[in-house]
């Protein structure tokens, strides 16, 4: 049986150009660069049927950038990003995903 081929790339709601009235315009150049991975990540797919990418957002952690207000746990990030990741299908080739499921705008 042949393996699954997936490549994920990790990026942020900052960087969906749909979703600029939700987050705002803070944060420029994490945001731009964050819109050039998911160019990468929408071209390779057209490119490289075979293969599955997804583009997931783990949420507002709290990590050294998202900081204690941040409302996540990185165990909770992690379990909804692997339920995804292991979970993916050849439907959700080429999605924008939150942590929780939720597809986010390009």
């Amino acid at each position: 049986m042949a393996s699954k081929k997936t490549i994920v790339h990790v990026s942020s709601t900052g960087g969906s150009l749909g979703s600029i009235e939700r987050v705002g315009a803070r944060l420029v150049s994490y945001g731009m660069s964050k819109t050039a991975l998911n160019m990468l990540a929408r071209k390779q797919q057209a490119e490289r049927p075979d293969f599955t990418i997804l583009t997931v957002c783990p949420g507002w952690v709290k990590t050294g950038l998202g900081g204690d207000a941040a409302p996540l746990e990185p165990s909770e990030s992690v379990a909804g990003l692997m339920k995804i990741i292991t979970s993916a299908t050849e439907s959700d080739k080429g999605k924008y995903v939150r942590y929780n499921g939720e597809i986010i705008p390009w």
